[in-house]
């Protein structure tokens, strides 16, 4: 999920974020992830407003073609 830009500030991902977690938790889930690009603190801060916590890294390779 991603708010444009020049929407960000107006409480639209807040929003979405609560409607998931509510509509998550009816169906019995019991944790969320969320999963963002290191360069994005911005929304990194976002998560943590929400409550979310920072729990792991994710490494990547992107492979040549024919590798």
């Amino acid at each position: 999920m991603v708010v444009d830009e020049g929407a960000r500030g107006e409480g639209i991902g807040t929003t979405l974020i609560r409607a998931a977690e509510e509509f998550l938790a009816r169906q019995g889930c019991v944790q969320i992830e969320v999963t963002s690009n290191k360069k994005r603190t911005d929304a990194h801060a976002f998560y943590e407003r929400l409550g979310y916590t920072g729990t792991s890294f994710r490494f990547a390779k992107t492979l040549q073609q024919g590798q």
